[in-house]
């Protein structure tokens, strides 16, 4: 069964993060934090997760997710939003795909694309939706 890697990017998201982490649970085999310096309750709801929660100041949205990917451990990379959590649909369709060992169709859901060099997760379910 492959392994999953996820990553989040955070900065006072104490509001969200606690949902973000739990609709992973069971899912991925790694969540890795980074931490914007959060002044919130951030880091401790973090830390009731078996997260690897690393500090760094922002540079940029597309900066700060790059920083967080060289701390995945796996190939497959799940890279969501604090502000994000994986549907019951998306949560089913991404063990379906670690059960196949990543030999699911292309069009599983419309929220996978299944690139060569891992699982890249285009969105979950949005708080605002």
């Amino acid at each position: 069964m492959p392994k999953i890697s996820a990553v989040v990017i955070t900065y006072n998201e104490e509001l969200f993060i606690d949902r973000c982490l739990a609709s992973m649970n069971g899912i991925v085999d790694e969540i890795v934090v980074v931490d914007s310096f959060s002044t919130d309750a951030t880091e401790e709801i973090c830390k009731k997760y078996n997260v690897r929660f690393i500090k760094h100041a922002f540079e940029g949205f597309r900066d700060q997710k790059n920083y967080a990917l060289q701390f995945a451990t796996y190939k497959n990379i799940l890279s969501l939003d604090a502000d994000e959590a994986l549907s019951d649909r998306l949560r089913e369709s991404i063990m379906l795909l670690k059960i196949n060992g990543n030999t699911m169709p292309i069009s599983l859901t419309e929220e996978v694309i299944i690139v060569e060099s891992g699982l890249i997760i285009l969105s979950g379910t949005l708080t605002d939706s």
